[in-house]
């Protein structure tokens, strides 16, 4: 009976488990890499290590939302399309479909070479400016970093076509072998000396293993014909909503993942090392728990295009609530681990408990924020946009000039109660006013 139950389980949740699996990986990878970077990386190596990941980063949102809108776009218009065997596309918007790939990764092309370009040239004059760096040999690992970063921007579109029509367990399994493979090479870098080398691993592995998985399941989608392109207005269908969520995830990241550049500007590569371990670990947190509610993105983009919307309100609220419980129960568990264990094992390398707790606060606000926007994005709407430009350059602003004379805690105050007194406030009325306006009559 019990074996029937777990077979049932896994049969009906089948995307749950893999997404799990994947991000349970991914925060076990990354909790285990902050462990042998803080062994094995001095205060100096560690600083720059982190502020090359923040930098780094910025990857995800060089496109500006374009992943996201062709997730969302895919997810819409798979609601009267399928995949054949040998990897094509079936169904009535066949050629819409071909146009939105075709279109997309001509942009990914400028988008990759754009970023080498920039990415290169500003951490080159930023670190080169930075005292400490000139006890390390910082320029080639950046050099490799901007490089296989921008190779990996390629695959984007493809992974967000591919999961936004459904099938999201094979693109998180695809990530998942590549997060393996990458965070042992990872770790054996780290181990063995390799340095700042460590951060080209998993880049490395997520072109290898992406392409060779494009050029053996779908073939058909990397050499499109270009008779389908004219089909889409790319400023008239995708414009208008890209750059709404662009402008969001700019600044969503800028208002925490700038905190170890910052910091490292004001009050060196320690501080910024020690805010670069608590950030990753509570990101992994977030990350893992956001699983339940980001698998059902193409669910509720379908069903918002056929109106189920009183369905859409049980998956949404179903998701959201695991996503709040397992994010408050993984920040427990981590809030224990620092009470109980040696202080020499992680204390003296991550941030006081109070300011972890302020951290962990600001993180849960913009989880729930990020939950209304997902909701409403759904009908390709993007409502919150002042709301994150504001607030967000509130938060670099006033956290910045707050770092200088409070060190990080100056930084995490303004950061929490921006998140908690005025991004959830309004995010949370103007998600029910959208709803009981568009959704309810």
């Amino acid at each position: 009976m019990i074996f029937n139950y777990f077979k049932n389980f896994r049969e009906k949740h089948n995307d749950l488990l893999v997404l799990f699996l994947q991000r349970g990986w991914q925060g076990f990878a990354g909790i285990l890499t902050v462990g042998l970077a803080v062994y094995f990386l001095n205060p100096a190596q560690l600083g720059a290590y982190y502020s090359f990941l923040s930098i780094a980063g910025t990857s995800t949102l060089v496109d500006f939302g374009l992943s996201t809108v062709l997730l969302q776009q895919s997810a819409r218009n798979f609601a009267d399309a399928g995949w054949e065997k040998d990897g094509t596309i079936k169904g009535e918007t066949q050629d819409q479909q071909l146009a939105l790939i075709s279109q997309s990764t001509i942009w990914y092309r400028w988008i990759a070479i754009f970023f080498f370009i920039s990415s290169l040239t500003f951490g080159w004059g930023f670190f080169k400016d930075v005292q400490v760096m000139h006890e390390l040999e910082w320029r080639l690992p950046w050099l490799c970093l901007c490089t296989l970063v921008s190779l990996s921007l390629f695959l984007n579109p493809y992974f967000s076509f591919i999961e936004g029509s459904g099938r999201i367990v094979e693109a998180y399994q695809v990530r998942l072998i590549q997060g393996i493979l990458g965070s042992i090479l990872c770790w054996i870098l780290l181990v063995s000396g390799g340095e700042l080398y460590a951060l080209i691993a998993t880049p490395l592995f997520i072109c290898i293993i992406g392409w060779i998985w494009l050029w053996k399941k779908y073939p058909n989608l990397i050499f499109l014909p270009n008779r389908a392109l004219h089909l889409i207005s790319w400023r008239k269908s995708i414009w208008p909503f890209q750059w709404r969520i662009g402008v969001g995830l700019v600044c969503a990241y800028a208002q925490v993942q700038l905190i170890s550049p910052i910091l490292l500007k004001t009050q060196g590569p320690v501080l910024a090392g020690k805010v670069g371990v608590s950030l990753t670990i509570i990101n992994m947190v977030a990350i893992i728990s956001q699983s339940s509610l980001i698998r059902k993105v193409p669910e509720l983009a379908r069903q918002a295009v056929q109106g189920q919307k009183k369905m859409m309100d049980k998956v949404f609220f179903s998701s959201l609530g695991l996503v709040i419980a397992l994010y408050i129960f993984g920040i427990f568990i981590f809030l224990a681990l620092v009470i109980f264990l040696p202080e020499k094992w992680l204390m003296s390398k991550i941030l006081p408990i109070s300011e972890i707790i302020l951290l962990a606060i600001a993180v849960l606000f913009n989880i729930c924020a990020g939950g209304f926007t997902l909701y409403i994005r759904s009908f390709n709407k993007e409502p919150f946009v002042v709301l994150t430009i504001l607030s967000s350059l509130m938060i670099i602003t006033l956290g910045y000039y707050s770092s200088i004379d409070y060190s990080v805690k100056g930084y995490l105050i303004v950061l929490s109660l921006i998140n908690v007194f005025i991004v959830f406030p309004i995010s949370l009325f103007g998600w029910l006013k959208y709803r009981r306006i568009n959704f309810l009559h």
